[in-house]
């Protein structure tokens, strides 16, 4: 009786971290991992595109948002918060596919961690973009108000 191991309830938070893939799921990873890197890739494309047309374009077609200092505002948050948030994507899907080619555990968590880092970074940019959209349209409601 005294030489018995105590067993400590496990969690399933902790279990969390020790996770083991099968063929099927170690499949589907290499997909999302491709397809996350197309898209991340294609993406951050789009934005340098963008940003190209903003510097060097004409000046009809490079004002997406207006100009002045909050069309400069807008174009830097919308071109700056895409490329960011892709190249978090595309971290997420190199790190996965080379954790998955080399069954390194490690590689698949900063992968998931990096993951993890893009929704974050996606929902704080678009709360603030509502919020701006908010202010302005309460900001033009207000001067409607006014000039009546």
């Amino acid at each position: 009786m005294d030489n018995q191991e105590q067993v400590e309830p496990v969690s399933d938070l902790d279990n969390f971290f020790h996770l083991s893939f099968d063929a099927i799921s170690r499949d589907q990873l290499k997909q999302i991992a491709m397809w996350a890197k197309i898209c991340s890739i294609t993406g951050l494309l789009g934005y340098l595109i963008q940003l190209y047309e903003w510097l060097f374009g004409h000046s009809r077609l490079a004002s997406n948002f207006g100009g002045g200092i909050l069309g400069i505002v807008f174009n830097l948050l919308f071109i700056g918060g895409g490329g960011v948030i892709n190249y978090f994507l595309y971290r997420f899907a190199a790190a996965v596919s080379r954790g998955v080619q080399n069954t390194d555990a490690l590689h698949v968590n900063h992968g998931f961690n990096s993951l993890r880092l893009y929704f974050r970074t996606a929902g704080i940019l678009a709360i603030i973009i509502i919020c701006i959209l908010f202010i302005g349209f309460l900001v033009g409601f207000l001067g409607a108000l006014a000039n009546s």
